[in-house]
Protein backbone atom coordinates (compact mmCIF):
# COMPACT_ATOMS: atom_id res chain seq x y z
CA UNK A 1 0.00 0.00 0.00
CA UNK A 2 1.31 3.58 -0.96
CA UNK A 3 0.80 6.33 1.18
CA UNK A 4 -0.25 9.73 -0.51
CA UNK A 5 0.96 12.64 0.78
CA UNK A 6 0.01 15.62 -1.10
CA UNK A 7 0.72 19.97 -1.74
CA UNK A 8 -1.90 21.74 -2.78
CA UNK A 9 -1.10 24.12 -6.06
CA UNK A 10 1.34 24.46 -8.99
CA UNK A 11 4.85 24.77 -8.21
CA UNK A 12 7.88 24.41 -9.92
CA UNK A 13 9.88 24.72 -6.35
CA UNK A 14 8.70 21.34 -4.39
CA UNK A 15 8.88 20.00 -1.20
CA UNK A 16 6.70 18.38 1.00
CA UNK A 17 7.47 16.57 4.78
CA UNK A 18 6.21 13.60 5.66
CA UNK A 19 5.27 12.76 9.04
CA UNK A 20 4.11 10.31 11.77
CA UNK A 21 7.43 7.65 10.56
CA UNK A 22 9.05 5.21 12.36
CA UNK A 23 11.94 5.57 13.89
CA UNK A 24 15.17 3.52 12.02
CA UNK A 25 12.88 2.62 9.51
CA UNK A 26 14.06 1.78 5.52
CA UNK A 27 11.28 3.85 3.21
CA UNK A 28 10.79 3.86 -0.59
CA UNK A 29 8.88 6.84 -1.98
CA UNK A 30 8.40 8.27 -5.56
CA UNK A 31 8.05 11.74 -6.37
CA UNK A 32 4.64 12.02 -8.38
CA UNK A 33 4.18 15.28 -10.35
CA UNK A 34 2.29 16.82 -13.32
CA UNK A 35 1.68 19.87 -14.85
CA UNK A 36 -1.65 21.85 -15.80
CA UNK A 37 -2.56 19.98 -18.39
CA UNK A 38 -1.97 16.55 -16.40
CA UNK A 39 0.77 15.39 -18.28
CA UNK A 40 2.73 13.18 -15.44
CA UNK A 41 6.65 12.80 -14.82
CA UNK A 42 8.22 9.35 -14.89
CA UNK A 43 7.84 7.81 -11.42
CA UNK A 44 11.30 6.86 -10.14
CA UNK A 45 11.59 4.82 -6.65
CA UNK A 46 14.49 6.31 -4.38
CA UNK A 47 14.72 5.09 -0.79
CA UNK A 48 15.63 7.15 2.99
CA UNK A 49 16.14 5.97 6.21
CA UNK A 50 14.66 7.51 9.22
CA UNK A 51 16.60 8.07 12.15
CA UNK A 52 17.33 5.89 15.56
CA UNK A 53 14.72 6.50 18.15
CA UNK A 54 16.97 8.54 21.07
CA UNK A 55 14.12 9.69 23.35
CA UNK A 56 13.28 7.28 25.88
CA UNK A 57 9.41 7.02 26.48
CA UNK A 58 7.63 9.64 29.18
CA UNK A 59 6.07 8.04 32.46
CA UNK A 60 3.41 9.31 34.43
CA UNK A 61 0.38 8.68 36.56
CA UNK A 62 2.39 6.49 38.53
CA UNK A 63 -0.19 4.94 41.43
CA UNK A 64 -0.06 2.00 43.61
CA UNK A 65 -3.56 0.14 43.58
CA UNK A 66 -5.21 -2.73 45.22
CA UNK A 67 -2.70 -3.22 48.39
CA UNK A 68 -3.58 -5.85 50.19
CA UNK A 69 -1.27 -7.76 52.94
CA UNK A 70 0.62 -9.97 50.55
CA UNK A 71 0.07 -7.74 46.94
CA UNK A 72 0.00 -4.73 45.01
CA UNK A 73 -0.83 -4.03 41.86
CA UNK A 74 0.93 -0.90 40.23
CA UNK A 75 -0.24 1.48 36.96
CA UNK A 76 1.26 4.32 34.69
CA UNK A 77 0.52 5.56 31.70
CA UNK A 78 3.92 6.65 28.90
CA UNK A 79 3.87 8.91 25.87
CA UNK A 80 4.77 5.93 23.42
CA UNK A 81 4.56 1.92 23.71
CA UNK A 82 6.84 0.60 25.80
CA UNK A 83 7.52 -1.76 27.92
CA UNK A 84 6.49 -2.76 31.67
CA UNK A 85 8.51 -3.42 34.84
CA UNK A 86 8.39 -3.09 38.27
CA UNK A 87 11.46 -2.33 40.25
CA UNK A 88 10.69 -2.71 44.45
CA UNK A 89 12.20 -3.41 47.72
CA UNK A 90 11.41 -3.24 51.14
CA UNK A 91 12.19 0.37 52.10
CA UNK A 92 15.21 0.89 54.04
CA UNK A 93 16.71 -2.41 52.32
CA UNK A 94 19.44 -2.76 49.46
CA UNK A 95 17.50 -6.34 47.84
CA UNK A 96 15.74 -5.02 45.10
CA UNK A 97 13.26 -7.57 43.23
CA UNK A 98 11.79 -6.88 39.62
CA UNK A 99 8.67 -7.85 37.62
CA UNK A 100 8.28 -7.14 34.47
CA UNK A 101 6.35 -7.78 31.10
CA UNK A 102 7.95 -7.27 27.43
CA UNK A 103 4.72 -6.40 25.75
CA UNK A 104 5.12 -2.72 24.26
CA UNK A 105 1.75 -0.54 25.10
CA UNK A 106 1.02 2.75 26.61
CA UNK A 107 -1.24 2.08 29.62
CA UNK A 108 0.96 -0.19 32.00
CA UNK A 109 -0.47 -2.57 35.04
CA UNK A 110 2.07 -4.80 37.26
CA UNK A 111 0.54 -6.72 40.27
CA UNK A 112 3.19 -7.90 42.17
CA UNK A 113 2.69 -10.43 44.92
CA UNK A 114 4.58 -12.57 47.67
CA UNK A 115 4.88 -9.31 49.36
CA UNK A 116 4.74 -8.90 53.50
CA UNK A 117 1.83 -7.64 55.72
CA UNK A 118 2.30 -4.22 57.46
CA UNK A 119 5.59 -3.50 55.53
CA UNK A 120 6.43 -0.49 54.10
CA UNK A 121 7.22 -0.96 50.11
CA UNK A 122 9.41 1.13 47.58
CA UNK A 123 8.95 0.86 43.81
CA UNK A 124 9.83 2.48 40.75
CA UNK A 125 8.11 1.72 37.54
CA UNK A 126 10.31 1.02 34.34
CA UNK A 127 9.55 1.58 30.76
CA UNK A 128 11.38 0.74 27.82
CA UNK A 129 10.27 1.45 24.17
CA UNK A 130 10.95 -0.22 20.65
CA UNK A 131 14.35 1.99 20.17
CA UNK A 132 15.72 0.14 23.36
CA UNK A 133 15.28 3.77 25.33
CA UNK A 134 14.19 3.10 28.90
CA UNK A 135 12.91 5.69 31.57
CA UNK A 136 12.43 5.12 35.33
CA UNK A 137 10.14 7.01 37.26
CA UNK A 138 10.73 8.70 40.62
CA UNK A 139 10.42 6.19 43.81
CA UNK A 140 7.18 5.60 45.23
CA UNK A 141 5.98 3.96 48.23
CA UNK A 142 3.25 1.78 49.51
CA UNK A 143 2.16 -0.39 52.35
CA UNK A 144 1.22 -3.73 53.00
CA UNK A 145 -2.30 -4.28 55.24
CA UNK A 146 -1.47 -6.17 58.47
CA UNK A 147 -4.21 -9.09 59.04
CA UNK A 148 -1.37 -10.94 61.43
CA UNK A 149 -2.49 -11.08 65.13
CA UNK A 150 0.11 -10.45 67.87
CA UNK A 151 1.36 -13.90 68.99
CA UNK A 152 0.83 -14.20 72.31
CA UNK A 153 3.68 -16.43 74.92
CA UNK A 154 4.54 -16.71 78.17
CA UNK A 155 0.60 -16.89 79.59
CA UNK A 156 1.00 -17.15 83.44
CA UNK A 157 -0.99 -16.70 86.75
CA UNK A 158 0.78 -15.37 89.42
CA UNK A 159 -0.18 -14.34 93.26
CA UNK A 160 -3.18 -16.25 93.55
CA UNK A 161 -4.98 -15.90 96.68
CA UNK A 162 -8.90 -16.67 97.97
CA UNK A 163 -9.95 -13.45 96.08
CA UNK A 164 -7.53 -12.77 93.59
CA UNK A 165 -5.60 -13.41 91.05
CA UNK A 166 -2.84 -11.60 88.39
CA UNK A 167 -3.09 -12.93 84.79
CA UNK A 168 0.46 -11.77 82.97
CA UNK A 169 1.78 -12.91 79.46
CA UNK A 170 3.50 -11.03 76.43
CA UNK A 171 2.68 -10.28 72.81
CA UNK A 172 5.27 -9.53 69.82
CA UNK A 173 3.95 -6.32 68.92
CA UNK A 174 2.11 -3.82 70.65
CA UNK A 175 -1.35 -4.85 71.61
CA UNK A 176 -4.78 -4.30 74.11
CA UNK A 177 -4.76 -6.41 77.66
CA UNK A 178 -7.52 -8.05 78.43
CA UNK A 179 -9.13 -11.62 80.39
CA UNK A 180 -11.96 -12.78 79.82
CA UNK A 181 -12.90 -15.36 82.79
CA UNK A 182 -15.57 -17.49 84.41
CA UNK A 183 -16.60 -20.32 86.76
CA UNK A 184 -17.71 -23.92 85.59
CA UNK A 185 -21.41 -23.65 84.06
CA UNK A 186 -21.34 -20.81 83.96
CA UNK A 187 -21.92 -19.01 80.71
CA UNK A 188 -21.14 -15.62 81.35
CA UNK A 189 -17.67 -14.35 80.58
CA UNK A 190 -16.54 -11.51 83.02
CA UNK A 191 -14.08 -8.82 80.80
CA UNK A 192 -11.32 -7.36 82.61
CA UNK A 193 -9.33 -4.56 80.98
CA UNK A 194 -6.64 -2.11 80.97
CA UNK A 195 -6.57 0.71 78.81
CA UNK A 196 -3.44 1.42 76.23
CA UNK A 197 -1.26 -0.62 73.80
CA UNK A 198 1.82 -2.32 75.24
CA UNK A 199 4.29 -5.85 74.69
CA UNK A 200 3.90 -6.90 78.58
CA UNK A 201 0.82 -7.55 80.03
CA UNK A 202 -0.24 -8.14 83.29
CA UNK A 203 -4.00 -8.08 84.85
CA UNK A 204 -5.21 -8.54 88.10
CA UNK A 205 -8.51 -10.42 88.69
CA UNK A 206 -10.18 -9.29 91.86
CA UNK A 207 -13.29 -9.82 93.82
CA UNK A 208 -12.87 -13.76 93.07
CA UNK A 209 -14.44 -16.48 95.59
CA UNK A 210 -12.29 -18.82 97.76
CA UNK A 211 -10.88 -22.23 96.55
CA UNK A 212 -13.11 -22.08 93.06
CA UNK A 213 -11.90 -23.53 89.43
CA UNK A 214 -11.62 -20.32 87.04
CA UNK A 215 -11.50 -20.53 83.33
CA UNK A 216 -10.11 -17.52 81.31
CA UNK A 217 -8.77 -16.22 78.24
CA UNK A 218 -6.28 -13.53 77.25
CA UNK A 219 -8.09 -11.29 74.85
CA UNK A 220 -5.42 -9.21 72.97
CA UNK A 221 -5.37 -7.55 69.46
CA UNK A 222 -3.17 -5.30 67.91
CA UNK A 223 -4.05 -1.67 66.60
CA UNK A 224 -5.08 -2.91 63.53
CA UNK A 225 -7.76 -4.60 65.27
CA UNK A 226 -6.30 -8.29 64.59
CA UNK A 227 -6.90 -10.38 67.48
CA UNK A 228 -4.44 -13.42 68.43
CA UNK A 229 -6.69 -16.94 69.03
CA UNK A 230 -8.80 -17.15 71.67
CA UNK A 231 -7.11 -20.62 74.59
CA UNK A 232 -8.95 -21.38 77.51
CA UNK A 233 -6.85 -22.01 80.83
CA UNK A 234 -7.66 -22.47 84.23
CA UNK A 235 -6.84 -21.58 87.77
CA UNK A 236 -7.86 -22.71 91.08
CA UNK A 237 -7.90 -19.53 94.21
CA UNK A 238 -7.10 -20.97 97.59
CA UNK A 239 -9.15 -21.44 100.64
Amino acid sequence: THIPATGGGLSTAHALTLTGLSANTLYYYQVVTADALGNRAALVTRTFRTARDTTPPTISGVTSVGVTSNQATISWTTNEVATTQVNYWVTGSSSVRTSANSSLTTAHTMTIAGLTGGTAYSYQAVSKDAGGNTTTSATFTFTTIDNVPPTVSGVAVRSITSNQATIAWTTNEPATTQVDYWTAGNTTHIPATVGGLSTAHALTLTGLSANTLYYYQVVTADALGNRAALVTRTFRTTR
